[in-house]
C-alpha cells in the first residue's frame, strides 16, 4: 500500500468510526450524511469523497463493528480451557458486550431490519452473517456439542441476545443475569446433542 493509499485507508477508518457512534445513537432512520460529516468534524464533500452515500457508510460501519466483535469472539476461544470454562468466559463476553456496548449491538439489529428493504444492505448483513455461523461453528466444536448446525445454534443463540439487549436497553435491571443463565444452559444442552 502507497502512502497515499494508507492516508486514505486511515481517514476512511476515522470517518467509519465516527459515523458509528452517531448510528449507535440515532439508528439507521435518523441519521444523514449531513448530521455523520458534522460529527466527523468535516464537510460534507470531504465525507462524499471517502464515501458515495449513506449505504456505503453504513455498510462499512457494520462490517468495523462487527468485525471487532467477532475478533473478541474468536480471542475468547483462542486459549485452551475446558468446555464449561470456555461457554462462562462466552457468557461473560456477551453480558459485557450487551452492558457497555447496547448501543453499538442496537444498531446491528436496526441495519439487519433495513436489509429486508435494501439488497446492498443484505449483502452485508448475510457475509456478516456467515463469519458468526463459522464463529458458531468454532464454539461447537470447542465446547465438544454433537452434530448441531452452526446455523440454527446462531439463529437460537441470537434471539436469546436480541431479546436481552431490547430488555436491557428499555431499563429492565434483571435481564442480564437472566440472559446469562439462559445462555450457560443452552450452550450445556447444545453440548448434550449427540447423533441420533
Amino acid at each position: 500500500m502507497t502512502p497515499k493509499e494508507l492516508k486514505h485507508a486511515q481517514k476512511k477508518l476515522e470517518l467509519t468510526r465516527n459515523a458509528i457512534e452517531l448510528l449507535a445513537r440515532v439508528g439507521f432512520a435518523g441519521a444523514n450524511m449531513r448530521d455523520i460529516a458534522k460529527q466527523s468534524g468535516v464537510s460534507l464533500g470531504v465525507l462524499h469523497y471517502y464515501f458515495e452515500d449513506k449505504r456505503e457508510l453504513i455498510a462499512s460501519c457494520v462490517r468495523l463493528y462487527k468485525e471487532e466483535f467477532i475478533a473478541a469472539l474468536v480471542a475468547s476461544m483462542s486459549s485452551p480451557t475446558t468446555p464449561e470454562r470456555l461457554i462462562e468466559r462466552i457468557v461473560k463476553l456477551l453480558v459485557r458486550a450487551i452492558r457497555d456496548g447496547a448501543a453499538r449491538h442496537r444498531m446491528w439489529y436496526d441495519i439487519r431490519a433495513q436489509a429486508m428493504y435494501d439488497p446492498a444492505l443484505d449483502a452485508v448483513v448475510r457475509e456478516i452473517e456467515a463469519s458468526l455461523f463459522e464463529v458458531s461453528a468454532r464454539l461447537l466444536r470447542a465446547i465438544g456439542a454433537g452434530p448441531v448446525d452452526p446455523g440454527y445454534f446462531y439463529v437460537l443463540f441470537d434471539a436469546l441476545f436480541r431479546h436481552a439487549l431490547h430488555r436491557h436497553v428499555m431499563g429492565d435491571k434483571r435481564v442480564l443475569p437472566k440472559f446469562a443463565a439462559q445462555a450457560r444452559a443452552f450452550m450445556a444442552q447444545t453440548r448434550l446433542v449427540r447423533s441420533a
